[in-house]
């Protein structure tokens, strides 16, 4: 469930759509800090939009670009500021699983997507032509994270590998083979770290010392969704109904809301600062502070 910088919230449903709301933050008092100052925040209803033939899996969204990848195989993209359906992107021979977006001078510039086909594929945002396919996982393509650079990439499939792959090389130039199955990846705000969710944990990586884990966030059920917080916090959620806060340098705890949803936990993000938004796999959808 990623936010876009114009404040608004973008999810994908088992029924086909897209939803977007905007996020809505009130000022209690101009003359205090931004956490201080913040009185009663919302989310209003945006759009819904039926962007697929079968279930939405994926949603990712940078600047006024969003993108969503269905079980129809397709990719579907928009413009959040016109609220304009830019059109549809084809290749996978199966459903898209994964999407991520990079920018360049603050503009989305690349895209990358991952299906159960197990290839990954990259397009020009400005034009949505294809640039490659990489082949390499045996099996579906559960996460892909793009580097800040825009020239590397790491992906987790359903094979449990970790791959990093050049992409100015066109090629995978790193496999590990995971405990358990990668189901989602990501970098840190600075690029220098990387999180790994698989099964019932959440490791926590440095990419210049390889990829053996320097902390493992360890849970009593599956985690079905992971979310950070620039490069100091990590938030998790799934099947035990509950939120965990976690310190990004140190690995440990820091807190947790118990019973967050009374159904399992399928999203999680942070719009903002001191904000966290939760979704379940009843739709419902609730805005913590």
């Amino acid at each position: 469930m990623p936010t876009a910088a114009d404040g608004s919230v973008i999810l994908g449903s088992y029924e086909r759509f897209v939803f977007g709301y905007d996020l809505h933050l009130t000022n209690s008092d101009s003359g205090k800090g931004a956490n201080e100052a913040r009185g009663e925040s919302s989310l209003t209803p945006a759009f819904a939009c039926p962007a697929h033939l079968s279930s939405v899996r994926c949603v990712c969204v940078k600047g006024d670009i969003a993108a969503s990848g269905g079980s129809d195989d397709t990719i579907r993209i928009f413009d959040l500021s016109s609220r304009r359906d830019l059109g549809v992107l084809t290749g996978h021979d199966g459903s898209v699983t994964c999407i991520d977006i990079h920018s360049r001078d603050d503009l989305p510039y690349l895209l990358a997507s991952g299906g159960e086909d197990g290839a990954i594929h990259t397009w020009h945002v400005e034009s949505f032509e294809k640039i490659r396919e990489l082949k390499g996982h045996q099996g579906t393509v559960n996460g892909l994270a793009l580097h800040s650079t825009g020239s590397l990439a790491l992906s987790v499939g359903r094979d449990q590998t970790l791959k990093m792959w050049d992409l100015s090389k066109k090629g995978c130039t790193f496999t590990k083979r995971l405990p358990n199955a990668g189901e989602w990846i990501s970098f840190d705000d600075s690029g220098s770290e990387f999180v790994v969710q698989s099964a019932q944990s959440v490791t926590l990586h440095t990419v210049d010392r390889g990829v053996l884990p320097r902390a493992e966030l360890l849970h009593d059920r599956r985690v079905l969704c992971c979310t950070l917080e620039g490069s100091s916090r990590v938030y998790t959620g799934g099947e035990d109904k509950a939120i965990s806060l976690w310190d990004f340098r140190s690995g440990k705890r820091a807190g947790s809301i118990g019973a967050a949803h009374s159904r399992r936990i399928k999203g999680l993000c942070v719009p903002t600062e001191g904000l966290l938004l939760s979704a379940d796999s009843d739709g419902i959808v609730r805005l913590w502070d």
